[in-house]
């Protein structure tokens, strides 16, 4: 399975962001990795159709780019890597995608970014 798309990794403290920007690199996908929220929202609007990925337990995050509606006009997919089952339930609440939780299979994730594309 090959991603034909803009990935974008948010990873604010998460070392994993690193190796999950690699994989997805791997999968065909263009990405890039940022700490910030804000860019993420403004590469996501520049470069549609994307996908922005949450590499963090911080599901807030979900919350903050939920709250751009330019983000939410334009379709932009967020998908939450998360460490377990309340987070997984935060991450959806909040308006996320898909959520997966850790260990997080290289597979599941392109299959589940590519679900939304």
């Amino acid at each position: 399975m090959t991603l034909g798309h803009v990935v974008v990794v948010v990873r604010p403290g998460d070392p994993g962001g690193v190796m999950l920007g690699d994989l997805l690199g791997a999968a065909g996908a263009e990405v890039l990795l940022t700490d910030s929220v804000a860019l993420a929202a403004g590469t996501a609007l520049s470069d549609p159709p994307s996908t922005i990925v949450l590499a963090t337990p911080a599901t807030t995050l979900v919350a903050d780019l939920r709250g751009s509606l330019s983000a939410r006009q334009r379709g932009v997919s967020v998908v939450v890597v998360v460490d377990d089952a309340y987070a997984a339930d935060s991450a959806l609440a909040d308006g996320a995608d898909s959520v997966l939780i850790r260990p997080v299979e290289a597979e599941r994730l392109v299959e589940a970014i590519d679900r939304l594309s």
